[in-house]
């Protein structure tokens, strides 16, 4: 019975989020550096950032709420 448990520890699994977290900052980086050089300057990053914050905070604060219901229980 425990030799139907036993696994093979996994290093591409391990290094899976990682690797996404780093896709998904280079993925942002080169989004502000498309938006300077398309524009010349910087100011555009702030408001793209702003109308980020408003669109997903509802979606973080339920996702926060849905994780306190489950912690909960």
């Amino acid at each position: 019975m425990e030799e139907r448990f036993k696994q093979e520890f996994s290093w591409p699994l391990f290094f899976s989020p990682f690797v996404s977290r780093l896709g998904d900052a280079l993925f942002i980086f080169g989004l502000n550096w498309f938006i300077v050089k398309a524009t010349g300057h910087a100011s555009l990053l702030g408001i793209v950032q702003g109308i980020g914050v408003l669109f997903w905070w509802p979606v973080i604060c339920l996702q926060d709420q849905w994780l306190i219901n489950i912690i909960a229980i």
